[in-house]
């Protein structure tokens, strides 16, 4: 939380005040390999997220996977 917008300005009345959640799964199909996905959502008192047509949103959802393998 930044309400006073001192390291996240966003210029709406209400400043920087976001909450979120998340989700992962985490599959291991061999001893040496790991496959992440995420789903992750940011919410917001104010629209301050980019939307489509120049407008803002509350809501960030955002969908990452990776890979990683050990040597």
């Amino acid at each position: 939380m930044d309400p006073s917008q001192v390291i996240v300005t966003t210029s709406t009345p209400g400043g920087f005040q976001v909450w979120g959640a998340s989700f992962n799964v985490d599959v291991k199909p061999h001893s040496q390999v790991m496959w992440r996905t995420e789903f992750r959502t940011l919410y917001s008192d104010d629209p301050i997220y980019p939307a489509e047509g120049g407008t803002y949103t509350r809501v960030d959802p955002f969908l990452v996977s990776s890979l990683s393998v050990s040597f």
